[in-house]
């Protein structure tokens, strides 16, 4: 049970994660000034200058037009749909340009004026904080939004800290620069929840208590530690006992992230002629790398690995049982989309798992009824928000899926 509560948590955690999308503002195309209205030109060849591999989704555009009479109107066009094109994709301060020239010989030259970041800044009275490990961008690089939204996306998964961006003239040419505005508030703070999500054998009542520390290196990253046991205190008799810990930083487009958890329980089991007190422990830990794939205007992909290592033990009135013991190491793969839909967000994940013999697993029993700990497991995971008014309050509507299959004998 304790698992199943770690996995919805984790779930939660994901609903819960910021979800940043900046716009741009629209961006006119440079009108054309080389041929009065009306005069068409039979254009046989377009070249795009200064346009490298990366800019080859312009140049499929240019192809279009080759081998066409064009007139001004028609440049425009061609100029606007190139520079729409590029704002879709992130890059807000490259533009494409019309040069002065003759279109007689057929030969139309455009002119592709790349935006460069320049430095990063903090706004005047702004506390600084450093970036560098959230922003998956340097100085040099062409500016593109989505590694502006990532970076501040990653800033604020920090509850108490909030990150606004703007870009301002640079004093070099071809250049502009980032100016932060953060604002923060405590960093250090406890959650205590009381809640009979429990069981009778081990204690209906459950307590918890969870310390956070935002940015405790002052990267952006997180620390927890917390504590959890059952509200009945009968001792030797029945109850739980938790504890754990979650570590992450984010590094551009990577997340890092380790969390640990060990568990106690005791109940008493009635049977006749005497009673006796059934006990166990587990200590579960996992490390996962989340890897940004691919970020568009309403949404992102996302490639997940993750490896746990879950160990546990059963006794007997304090008496270890080793026969019971189990060592069991599991290599996840999985591969998100968070999709903005209107006002609403749907999130979809698809993950394999399976057993590996890894860090001291032990080897899988080869009795056909026994437990299996080399194995694969398909798990699917979908959430739908979506506000909803509730009189002058704002509610959320939330629906969750999550299943999990496993090929039989595997």
């Amino acid at each position: 049970m304790d698992e199943a509560r770690r996995q919805e948590d984790e779930r939660e955690a994901r609903r819960r994660e910021p979800s940043i999308h900046l716009t741009p503002g629209d961006v006119q195309a440079q009108p054309a000034e080389t041929a009065p209205n009306g005069q068409t030109f039979l254009i046989n060849e377009i070249t795009l200058r200064n346009a490298a591999d990366r800019w080859n989704f312009l140049t499929r555009i240019t192809k279009q037009y080759e081998g066409r009479e064009l007139d001004l109107s028609a440049v425009n066009t061609l100029l606007r749909e190139l520079n729409q094109k590029l704002l879709a994709r992130g890059y807000v301060t490259t533009r494409v340009t019309l040069p002065e020239q003759n279109l007689r010989g057929g030969h139309l030259i455009l002119d592709l004026r790349i935006g460069y970041m320049g430095e990063m800044k903090y706004a005047e009275g702004s506390p600084h904080i450093p970036w560098r490990n959230s922003f998956p961008i340097r100085k040099g690089d062409v500016l593109n939004l989505r590694a502006l939204e990532q970076g501040v996306e990653q800033m604020h998964k920090v509850s108490s800290q909030r990150v606004d961006i703007r870009l301002i003239p640079s004093d070099r040419e071809g250049y502009s620069d980032v100016e932060l505005t953060v604002q923060r508030g405590r960093n250090v703070f406890g959650i205590l929840s009381v809640d009979n999500s429990g069981l009778d054998a081990t204690g209906k009542l459950q307590a918890g208590f969870t310390l956070g520390i935002d940015s405790p290196t002052g990267a952006s990253d997180l620390l927890r530690l917390g504590f959890d046991l059952d509200g009945a205190h009968d001792g030797y008799r029945r109850g739980t006992r938790g504890k754990n810990f979650y570590y992450a930083v984010p590094l551009g487009y990577d997340t890092l992230s380790l969390s640990h958890y060990r568990s106690d329980y005791r109940q008493t089991v009635h049977v006749r002629p005497y009673p006796f007190v059934s006990g166990g422990a587990s200590r579960t830990t996992r490390l996962t790398w989340n890897r940004v794939l691919s970020r568009t205007q309403t949404g992102k992909t996302a490639f997940e690995v993750s490896i746990r290592k879950r160990d546990s033990e059963q006794s007997i009135n304090g008496v270890r049982i080793p026969i019971q013991d189990k060592k069991m190491t599991s290599l996840e793969f999985g591969i998100s989309q968070k999709q903005n839909i209107g006002s609403a967000q749907l999130f979809g994940r698809l993950s394999h798992r399976m057993g590996v013999d890894w860090f001291d697993a032990r080897r899988e029993n080869p009795h056909p009824d026994a437990p299996k700990s080399i194995y694969r497991m398909w798990l699917l995971d979908l959430d739908y928000q979506k506000p909803i008014p509730m009189g002058k309050r704002r509610g959320t509507f939330t629906s969750s899926f999550h299943g999990q299959w496993t090929a039989e004998g595997k």
